[in-house]
C-alpha cells in the first residue's frame, strides 16, 4: 500500500485506492503476452516444459518495462520543468529509445502550447492531502493555459482509462483546482493526446472508491 505522510500521520494514496477499479482489459492483454512470448520463440527453443512458466509470467516483464519507460520520461520531464533542460537532453540521448520518443513527444506538446496558449509551468511532482477524506496523492505538474490553472498527469500508456479521471480529481479536490487534464505520450509515433476532465463526476466516483477502500481496509469509515 503507497501512503503519504503529513505531520507524522499517513495518508493512502489516490492510486492505492483506484486499484479497486476493475480492470476487465488487463486479462485479455496478460493472455496476449503469454501467446506472443510462446509465438516469438525460435523452433530450436520451442521446448514446452521450459517455457509454459516463463509464458505465464511474461506479462510481470512486459508491465516492468512499461513502467520503467514512464518512470524515466517523468524523470526527464520533471528535470526539463524545473529548468535543468541540458540535462534533460542529454540524459534523453542515453535513455531507450521508448523514452526518447515520449520526451520528445512532450517537448513537441509544450512548444505547441507555449505558441498557442502562452503555457507556463507552475509547480512538478509535488504532494497533496485532504485531511478530512484521509487520503493522498502526487501530482505530475501543476500549470497555466489561457491564464487557468490546470492539474496534468503524464501518461505513457497505449489509452487513456476512466479512472484517469477519477486520479485527477481527486488531486483537484485537493488543490482545489478543477481544470484537469492528462498528456498521454505514444512511445511508437510523434502522436500525443490532450484530453480533458470534468471535476464533478469524477470526484464523485472516486468518493465511493475512497469509501469503499476504507471500509474494506479498515472496516469502518476513516472520516
Amino acid at each position: 500500500m503507497k501512503t503519504h505522510t503529513k505531520n507524522g500521520k499517513e495518508y493512502v494514496s489516490v492510486t492505492t485506492v483506484l486499484q479497486l477499479v476493475s480492470k476487465p482489459a488487463l486479462v485479455q492483454w496478460s493472455a496476449n503476452c503469454a501467446v506472443d512470448y510462446i509465438a516469438n520463440l525460435s523452433p530450436d527453443k520451442l521446448n514446452i516444459n521450459d517455457n509454459l512458466q516463463k509464458a505465464r509470467t511474461a506479462y510481470k516483464e512486459i508491465g516492468k518495462q512499461a513502467m520503467d519507460i514512464g518512470s524515466q520520461t517523468h524523470r526527464l520531464i520533471h528535470s526539463h520543468i524545473v529548468g535543468h533542460k541540458d540535462q534533460a537532453a542529454s540524459n534523453a540521448e542515453r535513455s531507450d529509445l521508448s523514452v526518447q520518443n515520449c520526451f520528445k513527444v512532450f517537448l513537441s506538446w509544450e512548444a505547441e502550447k507555449v505558441a498557442q496558449n502562452g503555457l507556463k509551468w507552475l509547480k512538478t511532482e509535488f504532494e497533496v492531502f485532504d485531511e478530512t477524506l484521509c487520503y493522498s496523492g502526487q501530482v505530475d505538474a501543476l500549470c497555466e493555459i489561457d491564464g487557468k490553472q490546470w492539474i496534468l498527469d503524464f501518461k505513457c500508456s497505449k489509452a487513456l482509462y476512466p479512472e484517469t479521471g477519477y486520479q485527477l480529481a481527486a488531486y483537484g479536490n485537493c488543490a482545489n483546482i478543477k481544470n484537469l487534464a492528462a498528456l498521454r505520450l505514444n512511445k511508437e509515433t510523434d502522436k500525443y493526446q490532450f484530453k480533458k476532465y470534468s471535476y464533478d463526476i469524477n470526484f464523485d466516483i472516486f468518493e465511493h472508491y475512497l469509501a469503499i477502500w476504507h471500509i474494506s481496509k479498515l472496516g469502518k469509515y476513516q472520516y
